[in-house]
């Protein structure tokens, strides 16, 4: 990265000082269209490597396409964005509202409906006092991804 932009920079550096040696000589726009393209070259040179990178992909999960079997692979990519979801939730609420993991939990429900992939419901276990003492905060972090977020405060096992 730190090449590209030396790059870039010189790149224009110099088309700058040509520009600027050039101005109101007869071959000024034959100077500007080569110092556009040689900006042009510079800004488009890191293209190619980025093409060849491979990119995860959707249309090939768990072994399944959609192609093979559009009933699983609705199901796996259902599976994997509800994983993601649940991490990236678990994430939002430790992070925004100053938790540690092990002082909640959260249950996420994913469904997929006209190939459409919904957060239907977020139940969200709270383990301590610290934790219920933030609830109102977490419901309002969640409250654009979901409508239905229900809170339970400590577990059957943990009380007493």
């Amino acid at each position: 990265m730190k090449t590209y932009l030396l790059t870039l920079i010189t790149a224009s550096a110099l088309s700058a000082g040509a520009l600027y040696l050039s101005s109101g000589r007869k071959f000024e726009k034959h100077i500007k269209y080569l110092a556009s393209l040689i900006v042009l070259c510079a800004m488009l040179a890191p293209l190619p490597a980025l093409a060849n990178k491979e990119l995860p992909s959707l249309l090939h999960i768990d072994g399944v396409t959609a192609k093979q079997d559009p009933a699983l692979y609705d199901q796996a990519i259902t599976e994997a964005f509800s994983k993601g979801m649940h991490e990236e939730i678990v994430s939002l609420i430790a992070r925004k509202c100053d938790l540690e993991e092990n002082e909640f939990e959260v249950d996420v429900t994913v469904t997929c409906s006209d190939k459409k992939l919904n957060v239907d419901k977020i139940r969200i276990l709270l383990r301590d006092l610290h934790a219920i003492v933030k609830r109102e905060k977490i419901r309002t972090e969640l409250s654009q991804l979901c409508n239905d977020i229900e809170f339970t405060e400590f577990s059957e096992n943990e009380e007493g």
